[in-house]
């Protein structure tokens, strides 16, 4: 599998709506990507591994799902996250990517996968911008 560029990734991405950035909306080789790159970032994270992390693509995929998640509910377009909540939104991610990867392989998609994901990131808005 080729490693992801930001380029690729903000093509993807960038100046669609929130929900193009969710993972039932990505096509399969961009999700198995960034996937991969959360996995490895675990791993280096969790102490499990040590090399340089893949973080580049990631950290602009959760900050892009944040700054918009934002912007939609009147907290304009700047965004201030902890490492510890940065951390949460990426597992958050991976969890979310891996049970759209399993759907797709078993072929039994779960619909409410992305409207949970986007309640979860409408509720961490809402409380810090209302």
């Amino acid at each position: 599998m080729k490693p992801l560029t930001l380029q690729e990734l903000q093509i993807a991405i960038e100046d669609k709506p929130l929900r193009s950035a969710l993972p039932d909306a990505l096509d399969s080789e961009l999700l198995h990507q960034i996937t991969r790159d959360l996995r490895l970032c675990e791993l280096v994270f969790t102490g499990q591994d040590e090399f340089e992390p893949p973080i580049k693509c990631v950290m602009y995929l959760v900050f892009h799902l944040l700054t918009h998640s934002a912007e939609d509910a009147g907290g304009g377009t700047s965004v201030n996250v902890s490492q510890e909540e940065l951390a949460h939104w990426l597992q958050r991610y991976m969890h979310y990517a891996e049970r759209e990867i399993v759907s797709r392989v078993v072929g039994v998609a779960n619909k409410s996968d992305a409207d949970d994901f986007l309640a979860e990131l409408n509720e961490r808005s809402l409380n810090h911008y209302s």
